[in-house]
């Protein structure tokens, strides 16, 4: 979910990607990001694609790959039998991932760590706080 700041300068972008396609607007992709949204821009035949993904929380970053690779697919609306059935695991290894990403990030369910893969929790390790 992107906010009323993330939209704003995602339109001023937006607009300066159609002003000048010869020119890569440094400034407003700048903006952008330092507005919690990754961001880039690509040339295709001559017509600019801007490819807008919310930033995922930070405390995200403390998972290990197969706990990341876990959360991804729960974040796409994997039940944990198809998570399981995809990375070639247990459906206990998969709980056990989930248990583990959970304690790590300090969220408290499964639809926080999915929230927070997509950035609707804010940045930083005070967005939340330790979950009660």
């Amino acid at each position: 979910m992107i906010g009323d700041e993330q939209r704003a300068a995602v339109d001023a972008l937006l607009r300066d990607v159609r002003s000048d396609p010869t020119r890569l607007p440094i400034e407003s992709i700048s903006a952008v990001r330092s507005a919690g949204v990754e961001v880039s821009v690509e040339r295709h035949e001559g017509t600019e694609v801007v490819c807008i993904t919310p930033r995922a929380d930070d405390r995200l970053q403390s998972l290990s790959a197969r706990e990341r690779e876990v959360a991804m697919l729960a974040a796409a609306g994997y039940s944990n039998a198809q998570i399981a059935a995809a990375l070639f695991i247990s459906l206990a290894t998969v709980k056990d991932h989930m248990h583990a990403a959970l304690r790590k990030t300090s969220l408290s369910s499964r639809a926080q760590l999915i929230a927070a893969w997509y950035g609707g929790l804010g940045h930083g390790s005070d967005a939340l706080g330790p979950a009660g």
